[in-house]
């Protein structure tokens, strides 16, 4: 391959300016106060701006100083900065606002340790578009973004420099100097950027994350003991709840979200009967976090169960023993989810010590017809009696399933032929198991 045949690869595998108006078409989507979005690089004394999203696309191209504009005192002082009002602010071009119908604005520096990489411009033709919430999610974002530009600009000048190569040794030479190239061509920089700006959003404003709740019901009396409460995000395009939380904490806002759908459960509990129990899903990362065990002190701990998954409890978290034993000195009971969906060993479940082991869905399909699974439940429900826990059946969906899991022994169950998901005050056991032996 030649030198100009690599370059054009180059540029071919990740495209800068396409990389760029996605950032600034999500960005416009994720900010409903705002009409126009501009991302700008420095370039010599000066802010170029090299694409933009509704209002926004009417700058594109122009250039404006650093000198006496507020994006350049952004960018000087590495501040997110907000103008409520752009005729009224000194720090603004106002005759360039009014041209253009800028009537509040906000700008996020773009930097990368002491280089000024550029900015990004949100504006509206409102004064006072943009409230305290906007400024901190772009404030939350200001790194993240910084890295994404970033990437792009050693993008263009890996480009530029493959492309003024003239032998193959210093076309290798160039590829890994200070890392730049494997950032530069990484997939996974703009799926963060959009990933945390949509955790940071819910975070913001909780309003867009509500809570079902899922009975389930003690086989032997036909009784609801208990509810799970299964988080839902109200945002299109709808996306599964699992996905979510997986953005979350790949971005590192994975406690912070799993502690907002806690608490807005926990608000729940007042509002159900004393002999049903809460059961809420956390990882090992949220079952650690001081600011758990501070928030259950304040909730009768008898009636609260935690859910670790099996996948979970593989990882060695340092703090997750210390955290378990805080938590049932509490009164609090722990449950292990998914058993039997992945590759946990039996020791891992006695060293939890849980007192419920919840059977994944997938052994629950033709429970009834398959001697296979019949047996692996089986067995479960005998390791669960030996360790003294309570075994757990999930995704039970038709009344063959349920006869099945009860002769198995099995004496607690959920799922959608005993009850859906839904809003406390509609939750109700759709039907009662009946004893057929």
């Amino acid at each position: 391959m030649s030198r100009g045949e690599l370059a054009a690869a180059l540029s071919g595998t990740v495209d800068p300016s396409a990389m760029l108006q996605r950032f600034a078409d999500r960005t416009l989507e994720l900010l409903p106060s705002a009409q126009g979005v501009a991302v700008g690089i420095v370039d010599d004394d000066a802010l170029r701006y090299v694409c933009g999203a509704g209002a926004g696309v009417s700058g594109v191209g122009t250039r404006s100083p650093l000198e006496g504009s507020l994006s350049g005192i952004a960018i000087q002082t590495g501040r997110v900065l907000r103008s409520h009002d752009t005729q009224r602010d000194p720090r603004v071009d106002a005759a360039a606002c009014r041209r253009l119908s800028v009537g509040s604005l906000m700008c996020v520096p773009l930097r990368r340790s002491n280089e000024m990489l550029g900015a990004v411009v949100v504006n509206a033709s409102d004064t006072r578009a943009f409230s305290d919430a906007d400024l901190a999610h772009l404030s939350s974002l200001s790194d993240l973004l910084s890295d994404a530009v970033g990437s792009v600009c050693d993008l263009r000048r890996a480009t530029d420099r493959l492309r003024g190569l003239t032998c193959s040794g210093e076309v290798a030479e160039a590829t890994t100097t200070d890392g730049a190239l494997p950032r530069a061509l990484s997939p996974d920089t703009m799926s963060d950027i959009e990933a945390r700006m949509r955790v940071q959003q819910v975070l913001d404003d909780p309003e867009l994350l509500s809570v079902v709740f899922q009975p389930v019901v003690d086989l032997f009396s036909g009784d609801m003991v208990a509810v799970e409460a299964l988080a839902r995000f109200n945002r299109t395009p709808v996306r599964p709840p699992e996905m979510w939380f997986a953005d979350a904490r790949q971005v590192g806002l994975g406690v912070e979200l799993e502690m907002l759908a806690l608490a807005s459960a926990l608000a729940h509990l007042p509002h159900l009967p004393d002999s049903v129990a809460l059961s809420i899903n956390v990882a090992p990362d949220t079952m650690a976090c001081p600011q758990l065990h501070r928030v259950l002190q304040d909730v009768p701990a008898s009636r609260v169960v935690l859910e670790l998954t099996e996948h979970a409890i593989l990882d060695d978290h340092p703090d997750l023993s210390a955290a378990r034993l805080a938590l049932r000195k509490a009164g609090i009971r722990l449950a292990v989810d998914d058993a039997g969906s992945g590759s946990s060993s039996l020791t891992h479940l006695v060293d939890l010590a849980p007192d419920f082991i919840k059977i994944d869905r997938s052994l629950m399909w033709d429970l009834d017809v398959d001697p296979v699974r019949r047996s692996l439940v089986g067995s479960l429900v005998s390791f669960a009696s030996e360790i003294g826990a309570e075994i757990q059946a999930e995704g039970v969906e038709t009344i063959d399933e349920l006869h099945a899991v009860r002769r198995l022994g099995v004496r607690y169950a959920q799922g959608y032929f005993l009850g859906r998901p839904a809003p406390l005050h509609a939750v109700r056991v759709e039907h009662r198991p009946v004893d057929r032996s």
